[in-house]
Formats: C-alpha cells, sequence, structure tokens
C-alpha cells in the first residue's frame, strides 16, 4: 500500500514532495484502484500502565511499612496487607488515568494518510 499524508497541518512543501514520492512509484496506479483514508496513531497500552502503577504501588506500600511508625498491636505484613492494599489502588487509579490523558493526547496528533492498494 502506497500512503501519502493528507494532514492539513503538514507545510505545504511537504504535502507536495510526499505527493510525487507516491506518484513516481515503479508500479502504474490502475484506474479502478479504491483509495482509502486511514489514520495512524501510536496509542498507550492502558493495562501496561495499570500494571506499573500497582507494581509502584506494591514499592510504595513496602518502603511505607518498614519506614513508618511500628505498632505492637499489628505485625508487619497485616500493616503490609493494608498498605498494599491501599497503595496499589490509588497506583493503578492514576496509572489508568495517566493512560487515558495520553490516549487523547495521541487523538489529537494522529495522522490521516490517503492510501492505494497495489497489486
Amino acid at each position: 500500500m502506497s500512503t501519502s499524508p493528507t494532514n492539513s497541518s503538514a507545510p505545504a512543501s511537504v504535502s507536495a514532495e510526499n505527493s510525487a514520492q507516491a506518484s513516481s512509484s515503479s508500479r502504474p496506479a490502475t484506474q479502478g484502484a479504491s483509495e482509502r483514508t486511514v489514520s495512524y496513531r501510536v496509542a498507550p497500552s492502558i493495562a501496561a500502565f495499570i500494571i506499573t502503577g500497582v507494581l509502584l504501588g506494591l514499592i510504595a506500600a513496602f518502603l511505607l511499612t518498614w519506614f513508618g511508625p511500628g505498632s505492637e498491636k499489628y505485625t508487619f505484613s497485616a500493616i503490609f496487607g493494608v498498605m498494599a492494599f491501599v497503595c496499589c489502588t490509588i497506583g493503578a487509579t492514576l496509572g489508568a488515568l495517566l493512560a487515558l490523558v495520553l490516549d487523547k493526547i495521541s487523538l489529537k496528533r494522529a495522522r490521516t494518510y490517503r492510501a492505494v492498494p497495489e497489486d
């Protein structure tokens, strides 16, 4: 598939250069070829951001438990369990929100191309 950008924000010299490259391809274009407009963007993996937030939450829970004030009433593992639950929930939520913000930014940066199938 040969593509050329049709993004209106591209400078005229870039558009002309890309259209010249597309028209000088080694194969002649067939007249019955159906052109399609396709959009290309790099979207973040939301699951990766959530998992990273959970892992950072576990590290934060361990550090808060280790360096926090101790308690004779509760064991280290009980305090860590509660802290891990709270910190992992906060980390996963912040990771998901960050992924959604980056996804919204990637929608704005999406480029539109004109695609012509080659035989």
